[in-house]
């Protein structure tokens, strides 16, 4: 699926914008760090524990096509993919599943 298709109702910003967001193929939407495979869109959630966006790199280093941050966290800009920070990651992200499961709402 295309990552364009995906952000459809998400305002975002775009970091490192060398890459085609547009045209950018994604096989699927993770957020967890350690389930990230190649092609994938890795989204930063913060919880109670921890958070999402101190894996960025792990995730990046798995093979993470692009990465979803949240505005205001704190990380470091991983080279070679594209960043969108949104305003809520977790919103972002639910806005994205019914993307990728074509709900009927869209």
């Amino acid at each position: 699926m295309k990552l364009s298709d995906l952000l459809y109702r998400n305002e975002y910003v775009l970091y490192n914008d060398d890459f085609p967001v547009d045209s950018l193929e994604v096989s699927t939407v993770c957020s967890d760090s350690r389930r990230v495979t190649p092609g994938s869109l890795f989204v930063c959630l913060k919880g109670t524990k921890t958070d999402g966006h101190r894996f960025i790199k792990e995730a990046v280093d798995a093979g993470a096509a692009a990465v979803v941050t949240e505005r205001g966290a704190v990380y470091e800009l991983p080279g070679g993919v594209p960043v969108l920070q949104v305003g809520s990651t977790r919103v972002a992200e639910a806005f994205m599943w019914s993307r990728a499961y074509r709900s009927p709402q869209n």
